[in-house]
């Protein structure tokens, strides 16, 4: 992007970024301080948060609100030329409304939404993603509440084109 004459080159993906980015830059101006084009373009993503972890179009992202999934997905869509997946759970034991919201958030903007767990907790894992499925209506969802098995299922079945989008866990290996 460019700003005020000035080019800059990032890794990082989403409107949400730049708009992230270009505070900074706001701020490296007021504050006086120089070369902001080198630190701006030295700037990588923080683990988890669109973060590309293999060769093909797959990503994880920390996201586990509605807002999130929705800017998340919004942005896999920009640049995914085939379908989007998106594998996403939300955490047992913590606020029961948004489950509905993020499900139906994460049906209308992926193509393929594999429902498994995240941090269940206490609580049943198929009792959370029967939250989760309150609002949606449409037949693009596959269950999966072992998450090992509905990464490995999205993983396998993406094709050169597809983005798959690992959300809620971000750079997290262990679950609750």
């Amino acid at each position: 992007f460019s700003y005020k004459d000035k080019n800059f080159n990032t890794n990082l993906y989403g409107d949400f970024n730049l708009y992230n980015t270009l505070a900074i830059v706001k701020t490296l101006e007021i504050l006086k301080i120089k070369n902001t084009e080198d630190i701006i373009n030295n700037l990588k993503l923080p683990k988890g948060r669109i973060q590309k972890v293999r060769d093909k179009n797959i990503f994880i992202d920390y996201a586990h609100t509605p807002d999130a999934v929705f800017n998340v997905l919004k942005t896999a869509r920009k640049f995914t030329k085939g379908n989007v997946y998106c594998i996403v759970g939300s955490g047992g034991n913590r606020d029961k409304k948004k489950r509905s919201e993020m499900g139906y958030i994460a049906s209308v903007n992926s193509d393929i939404l594999i429902l498994t767990t995240d941090n269940p907790r206490f609580e049943e894992p198929i009792e959370i993603i029967y939250d989760m499925m309150e609002k949606i209506g449409k037949n693009n969802v596959i269950i999966i509440p072992d998450r090992k098995k509905a990464i490995s299922y999205g993983v396998s079945n993406i094709k050169k084109d597809d983005s798959l989008f690992i959300l809620g866990k971000g750079h997290e290996n262990y679950q609750e």
